[in-house]
């Protein structure tokens, strides 16, 4: 399955993928996952992993879509994502001029939680989280995490 980051920015729309569907409905487009959270067999975890994209249920309907990981766009080879701008690292201003250029509305806002970050949300749902400020030389700048949540 082929999934556009520049569409799911616009649209919310993860591939032929919607928050809500079942699991059944995910593997009429996707093979079963390429790993899982422990715990249970795959067919009744919590989280499929398809690379560096997890997939996590609720009740066994997809609740959320999210990548916190190295690339935060590699969904292995069952998952093609095209990544558009996004990178792991990427200054949020260089998101706000892409936003721009394509005409997607978008707001700010710092989670209560982490006065470092920064939450971009596309008007279509979708948050880009920066980390903004560091602790330690070590913590890393820029995007670190993207999701597109519904109702757990």
């Amino acid at each position: 399955m082929h999934v556009s980051m520049l569409e799911l920015a616009r649209s919310g729309r993860f591939g032929r993928i919607e928050i809500g569907a079942a699991r059944r409905q995910l593997l009429e487009v996707l093979p079963p996952p390429s790993s899982w959270s422990a715990g249970s067999a795959w067919e009744l975890a919590e989280i499929w992993k398809y690379g560096q994209i997890e997939l996590h249920f609720a009740k066994d309907r997809l609740w959320m879509v999210f990548s916190d990981s190295h690339g935060l766009s590699d969904g292995s080879p069952s998952l093609e994502m095209d990544a558009w701008v996004l990178r792991r690292g990427l200054p949020r201003t260089l998101l706000e001029d892409a936003l721009r250029e394509e005409q997607i509305d978008y707001s700010l806002s710092q989670p209560a939680y982490d006065k470092r970050q920064c939450v971009l949300s596309t008007e279509a749902g979708v948050r880009f989280t920066f980390m903004e400020t560091r602790d330690d030389p070590q913590d890393e700048l820029g995007l670190v995490a993207w999701d597109l949540q519904g109702e757990r």
